[in-house]
């Protein structure tokens, strides 16, 4: 358990994925910077309308925002390779959180999963989010800064603090530690 001013989160990461921005040898050469794309699902449209606006403000990303998992789920197929994050809520119509994870995490063993939840039983949740290799899950209620730090950290726990596609979250630290 990890606690971000009176929030929980409970975090199991897998540190032998590849690299989230794929750069070519020639890309690599000219320090060429990817910028990092987010898949948003909530059927609640202000969560998730919030989590996008945090997002897009404080790290200057791309985020697709969905309120039906099915719908995100196409979105994730079209554009796969180029998503860094998915941040989905558990408890949605058609299939819940962990099933979406788990179809998205076939398709593409190395995007990140986020989870949360305000669903009645945690311990659940948690166990099938750690089944399908969920990333984090953070239970709500919880604080905007919160999320956006544990995002901050999973991005850069697995990019690696050498890695110049990580430039974003070095960019972000300066910005708000100055």
């Amino acid at each position: 358990m990890l606690i971000f001013r009176h929030t929980a989160f409970s975090l199991r990461y897998d540190h032998g994925r590849q690299s989230l921005c794929e750069v070519s040898e020639s890309d690599s050469m000219n320090n060429i910077y990817t910028q990092p794309v987010f898949i948003v699902v909530d059927d609640e449209p202000l969560i998730s309308k919030t989590i996008r606006m945090l997002l897009e403000r404080n790290l200057k990303c791309k985020v697709l925002e969905y309120n039906d998992p099915a719908e995100a789920f196409a979105a994730f197929q079209e554009q796969m390779n180029s998503i860094t994050m998915v941040i989905t809520d558990y408890f949605m119509p058609h299939f819940n959180g962990v099933e979406l994870c788990h179809k998205i995490r076939q398709l593409n063993p190395d995007v990140l999963l986020l989870m949360i939840s305000a669903y009645g039983a945690i311990g659940q949740v948690q166990n099938g989010a750690a089944l399908e290799g969920i990333d984090a899950f953070v239970a709500k209620p919880f604080r905007m800064e919160a999320l956006l730090a544990l995002v901050l950290k999973l991005i850069k726990d697995v990019k690696g603090p050498s890695d110049h596609s990580n430039q974003f979250v070095q960019q972000f630290s300066s910005m708000h530690n100055s």
